[in-house]
């Protein structure tokens, strides 16, 4: 499943959670969130920290190309799920006019 949510960079991850609960309908309480946009790092993000304070910021995610989290879910043993993550399709590269550079910019 692929979710789009618009969140500030002062929402706290439990914001997130909330966010992504009201989406799903299971509870904020039973999953986890996991920053995969590091290299393929599987960071968990913390509850209590905000969004930027777990490096999610506008220059991390923009609107060309979003922060990608994983979401994980407590199974009924109490153990959560392993992170997995379906690649649907790759966006294209973007237009030159779209990248900013110091080149660009005119620096």
């Amino acid at each position: 499943m692929s979710i789009f949510v618009d969140a500030k960079e002062n929402d706290r991850v439990s914001d997130l959670k909330n966010m992504i609960s009201g989406i799903t309908g299971k509870s904020a309480e039973h999953m986890k969130l996991f920053d995969l946009t590091k290299d393929a790092q599987k960071t968990e993000l913390e509850d209590g920290k905000t969004l930027s304070d777990s490096g999610l910021t506008a220059t991390v995610a923009k609107a060309q190309q979003p922060a990608k989290l994983g979401v994980v879910y407590m199974k009924e043993n109490g153990d959560f799920e392993e992170v997995a993550v379906e690649s649907y399709s790759e966006p294209p590269e973007l237009p030159d006019v779209m990248k900013h550079t110091n080149e660009n910019k005119g620096e």
